[in-house]
């Protein structure tokens, strides 16, 4: 991609995060979009409501993956951003699937692509209870695993995606985990246990 276009795109991004209210948290991570736009993410799913779902059409190969939901009545408007041709082809081989459920696509191999860590992925298609769920913010990645994977998964994203301090700096991003203690789920910065694997 042209450097003037990124610009623009991230400038985008700004903008449309300081109008939004629902987003405001945001501010403060990275984000889905920035961490695709950056090229640290390989692929971005954005809803119809999100940065990036009209804008990155111009730059980025991606894919249509609406669908219709029978209990809600009303289609999920979503499209899969890739950061090259080959990734898009490749998840058509492998992501797309012939269903009798209204989604169009494995949401596992769609979890693999977004740079979801495997244990996650795993975890989040056999389900978890509310006792072992941790939810883990990696500088805007959300995602769900079990407690006894914490460590692992970020530890996979420390290797397999690095955020460049000058990032971390910038956005004021950070490692947010929300756990149920006392019978509450609280969020907090990343806990002194699981510092010493992403530092």
């Amino acid at each position: 991609m042209i450097k003037n276009d990124f610009f623009l795109l991230n400038s985008l991004f700004f903008i449309y995060t300081s109008t939004k209210s629902k987003t405001k948290v945001e501010l403060c991570m990275i984000g889905q979009f920035g961490l695709f736009t950056y090229g640290l993410k390989t692929a971005y799913l954005a809803t119809d409501r999100e940065p990036g779902y009209v804008e990155l059409t111009s730059f980025y190969p991606w894919i249509d993956l609406s669908y219709f939901h029978p209990q809600e009545r009303e289609i999920g408007y979503q499209r899969l951003f890739f950061q090259n041709e080959k990734q898009k082809q490749r998840f058509l081989r492998k992501g797309m699937k012939k269903t009798s459920g209204f989604l169009p696509y494995n949401e596992g191999v769609l979890g693999t692509f977004l740079g979801f860590p495997p244990a996650a992925v795993k975890d989040y298609k056999k389900g978890l209870k509310e006792h072992n769920r941790v939810d883990v913010n990696y500088h805007g990645l959300k995602f769900v695993c079990h407690r006894k994977h914490v460590e692992s998964c970020l530890d996979y994203l420390h290797k397999h995606m690095p955020i460049p301090e000058h990032l971390i700096q910038e956005y004021r991003s950070s490692i947010e985990i929300t756990d149920k203690n006392s019978g509450e789920f609280k969020t907090t910065t990343l806990p002194d246990s699981w510092k010493k694997i992403v530092e």
